[in-house]
């Protein structure tokens, strides 16, 4: 189990565990350098084929996760490992990727969900929609595609997330239905300024509201999420 960088530090043996001074181009020459490896670029056929043999060491499944996250580079040292290339098939290794275009939030360092549309093509891949929600309230499920609904070119524009089968029948809010009389296990929107300090305190009132509605009440289960770290000091400070 390794990141793609881990994966082309390890085949081209390479290691920064004495370099305080490491960069974004250093891992991105340690991604360019894997995918010559793998391709076997300026060796003959047989060679290549040889080298790209010892290399693997037998594997057959590749396994990628976070799909959306790669960006060119990662791209083209997945071709290289899963052998897009070639024309002799026995050359190919098999290649199985889950990705979200909705999470794709590395555009900034070049991630692209392209390469997600562009898999099906590549790979002759059956793609398979993973739309049920295992985690969330029908609720927080209706709202989550209701927030994402106007973002332009989804892949699953028809294929909206769904509550999963086991659990279609219990209420749409869950425990806090009942439990909480205000909210009734909604997601809701709270007026609190424009001023971290504002925000603070009234992400704190509303919680130890709730904290009071729960006798099982846990502050590690909790968790308060900002656009900038800076934006949560006040919350810390309270």
């Amino acid at each position: 189990v390794l990141t793609l960088h881990g994966l082309a530090m390890r085949l081209v043996g390479a290691s920064f565990a004495d370099r305080a001074d490491k960069t974004e181009e250093d891992f991105t020459k340690i991604l360019l350098d894997a995918t010559a490896l793998m391709r076997g670029d300026g060796l003959l056929p047989e060679e290549a084929d040889a080298q790209r043999e010892q290399l693997l060491a037998g594997f057959r499944w590749i396994l990628g996760d976070e799909y959306q996250d790669i960006g060119n580079e990662e791209y083209e040292l997945i071709s290289a490992l899963a052998g897009r290339t070639r024309t002799d098939e026995e050359g190919r290794i098999n290649l199985f990727a889950v990705g979200d275009d909705d999470q794709n939030i590395y555009g900034f360092k070049g991630a692209s969900s392209e390469f997600i549309r562009r898999f099906e093509t590549d790979y002759q891949a059956k793609p398979a929609y993973l739309i049920e929600n295992y985690r969330s309230s029908a609720h927080i499920i209706a709202a989550a595609n209701a927030l994402i609904a106007p973002a332009a070119e989804r892949m699953k524009a028809e294929h909206p997330i769904r509550i999963n089968k086991s659990r279609t029948k219990r209420p749409p809010g869950g425990d806090w239905q009942k439990r909480d009389t205000v909210g009734q296990g909604r997601v809701q929107i709270l007026s609190a300024g424009n001023d971290g300090k504002t925000q603070a305190m009234a992400v704190m009132a509303e919680l130890e509201r709730l904290a009071a509605c729960d006798a099982d009440w846990n502050w590690a289960t909790c968790a308060v999420i900002a656009r900038e770290w800076k934006l949560l000091e006040p919350l810390r400070g309270y």
